[in-house]
């Protein structure tokens, strides 16, 4: 702040923690290209900003959490783009610094929407050169071969040049004002990641990497006898198992890391591609941004989706079965090359795989989530459906939902809370979501199972949040002393047998904190899931008016009515909708004066809201009243009360000619 104070001549704000422009310094629109240009699309700065809020600085560990250093940088964004006169803001139309007095003598330089997109696309590249440096250094990956092969494999080749083209792709997209014709759209991505496999829907292989060591070795809980320690092992299976042994955790925590800002990155994008419309650009200018926005949030989740499998697989060969009885005697010289006492680094690859189970199942979750991300990008054809598949498999599979089964059990109240009420949060609205487009598509059976295991989940998150309050807080230390034990007994003869009481609860107690600061929401409230439960209910009841099946659709809408009028108000336009919602299979019931009920009610809210609302932007509101009007008229006239029905028709016609006379004067 104090390097864009000398830079754009701003000063602070009373003492507090803000900037504001000096109004004898210059227009905003001017500080906001100049603070853009040369602090936030600065590619030195953004490194040195990725550097020094790493998560770091205080903490004693050696991971980087590099999304501090990357809401920091949007945060900024969000400011310096409110200023002049076309800010985009931030979420919820706010920013971080109040934006001061515009220039609106002269127009800005560039928009504040391509100001963004300029600074979003340089702080992603820099977020995949950082990953690139850590992926070619073969620190985060497991490197094993068939017949004796290179310390890279294949696989890895190819995902390295995928990544050199996503990197091409995100320099390219502010070239200009054109689309650049290499640009591949969220269909074309989720299709190219759809055909190829990932840590949740490979078949697990570590067993066949690790068999060469694991050679003569008994499956049975009982001591095996001494045998002579190898010298030439084959150099696939050494390979492989050095490889994991030689693996450092932080360095597996950075890369999800780099993902995790990723996805923050896509969000941004897509919060200011909402806002472009009213960015004060041409609809041409508008129409370029968006497509380039679209293109900047596709390449992001991408990315994202690519890092996170390729730290999955990782995770998935450290935490594999065929390695929970690795002893002594299977790590010779060309194993253990890291110079430690095998001693040491059994207890080094102990901690390392309980760290690893929580860091895999948000590595899950994060996938997941990026893949609802790229679905919801096209809503309109099937690509919504197979993205929001893939994120179902990916949150149900073993190795995102219970592969820490221990710790879930013990911890699912107290440090895993987060992270199971995150899962749970996001496995209810990817099946709300499917469920919308089926019920939109006309495929009624489908969309009613989707929408009944949203409403399931969502049920079953709100009692455990209720039970939860009732309960009190967790004894946390309690529970992880519990959790040594049983790890301890489960594994008579692995290396965290080996491993303190205190070092082993201190290790899981920071994995597992440090993994729930990676989530998207690290708690959501009761009410927020009531709201949520409230639409995934209308639209069940919508399902099942549209089946015919009136008094399931009517108590799907009365439970919805009671949870949505407790959070927003009897007066909302969301509950007018219901009303009158409730109102149409009252009619079709041929129950007219409860029919007649619900619409009065509607339109009393949709009325008051078009009376009080001002300027344009009202039709569909004003669409909504004329509806509810002529289906009052109908009911009217099918109770045979023709006066009140020609007064609700006459209403509609007076509604037009107001309409249409205002468009003719325009």
């Amino acid at each position: 702040r104090h390097t864009a104070a000398g830079i754009a001549g701003v000063v602070d704000d009373a003492g507090e923690d803000r900037l504001a422009i000096d109004p004898s310094g210059g227009g905003g629109a001017d500080v906001r290209s100049r603070l853009f240009e040369e602090l936030l699309c600065d590619r030195s700065f953004i490194r040195s900003r990725l550097r020094l809020l790493d998560g770091r600085g205080g903490g004693g560990g050696g991971d980087r959490n590099l999304l501090l250093a990357t809401h920091s940088h949007i945060r900024d964004m969000m400011w310096c783009a409110s200023l002049g006169s076309d800010g985009c803001g931030g979420e919820n139309g706010a920013a971080p610094g109040d934006a001061r007095p515009r220039d609106d003598q002269s127009p800005p330089r560039n928009s504040s929407v391509a100001d963004s997109l300029n600074a979003m696309s340089i702080l992603a590249q820099e977020l995949i050169a950082l990953y690139g440096t850590l992926h070619d250094s073969g620190r985060i990956t497991v490197s094993h071969g068939g017949g004796g092969g290179n310390a890279n494999s294949v696989e890895v080749e190819r995902a390295k040049e995928r990544h050199g083209q996503l990197f091409k792709l995100i320099s390219n997209c502010n070239d200009g004002d054109t689309i650049k014709s290499d640009g591949e759209g969220c269909v074309e991505v989720a299709l190219s990641l759809l055909a190829n496999d990932d840590a949740w829907t490979a078949k697990d292989n570590s067993r066949h990497v690790f068999r060469r060591e694991l050679s003569g070795k008994s499956s049975s809980a009982t001591p095996r006898p001494s045998r002579k320690k190898r010298t030439q092992p084959s150099s696939s299976s050494s390979t492989a198992l050095s490889s994991v042994l030689s693996i450092d955790i932080d360095d597996l925590r950075t890369a999800v890391s780099i993902a995790r800002s990723l996805l923050e990155v896509a969000s941004f994008s897509r919060r200011v591609h909402d806002g472009t419309d009213g960015a004060g650009v041409t609809r041409k200018q508008a129409r370029s941004l968006k497509s380039l926005l679209r293109m900047e949030q596709t390449t992001c989740l991408k990315n994202a989706i690519e890092i996170l499998s390729v730290a999955a697989r990782t995770l998935c060969y450290i935490t594999s079965g065929a390695l929970d009885r690795l002893d002594e005697d299977d790590l010779d010289d060309s194993v253990n090359t890291s110079g430690l006492t095998p001693a040491l680094l059994l207890r080094r690859f102990a901690a390392n795989r309980e760290s690893s189970k929580s860091l895999l199942s948000v590595t899950g979750v994060l996938c997941a989530d990026c893949w609802f991300s790229l679905g919801k990008m096209d809503v309109s054809a099937h690509t919504l459906l197979f993205s929001c598949e893939r994120a179902l498999v990916i949150l149900n599979h073993s190795r995102s939902a219970s592969l820490n089964k221990q710790a879930s059990d013990l911890l699912s109240g107290s440090l895993m809370a987060p992270l199971e009420q995150y899962r749970s949060f996001l496995l209810a609205n990817i099946n709300h979501q499917m469920g919308v487009y089926l019920y939109e598509q006309g495929d009624f059976e489908r969309a009613s199972a989707q929408l009944g295991t949203a409403s399931r989940l969502r049920r079953q998150r709100l009692d455990c949040m209720r039970d939860r309050a009732e309960d009190g807080e967790a004894d946390v230390p309690s529970l992880l002393s519990r959790l040594y034990g049983e790890v301890m007994g489960g594994l008579s003869r692995a290396a965290p047998a080996s491993m303190p009481e205190k070092d082993f609860t201190d290790l899981v107690a920071y994995s597992v904190r440090y993994c729930t600061r990676q989530l998207p929401k690290d708690s959501i409230e009761l009410g927020e899931l009531e709201l949520c439960l409230s639409l995934t209910l209308e639209y069940s009841a919508l399902v099942q008016h549209a089946v015919q099946n009136y008094q399931e659709a009517m108590g799907y809408f009365q439970e919805a009515l009671i949870l949505r009028t407790m959070h927003v108000g009897k007066n909302s336009l969301d509950v007018g909708s219901l009303h009158f919602n409730m109102g149409v299979v009252y009619d079709d019931l041929q129950r007219f004066d409860q029919a007649v009920s619900r619409y009065h009610e509607s339109l009393r809210i949709r009325l008051d809201h078009l009376n009080n609302s001002s300027g344009s932007g009202n039709d569909d509101l004003e669409e909504s009243v004329l509806l509810t009007l002529k289906c009052l008229g109908h009911v009217y006239k099918q109770s045979s009360d023709y006066d009140n029905s020609v007064a609700c028709y006459v209403k509609v016609l007076q509604i037009m000619n107001q309409r249409f006379h205002q468009l003719r004067g325009e």
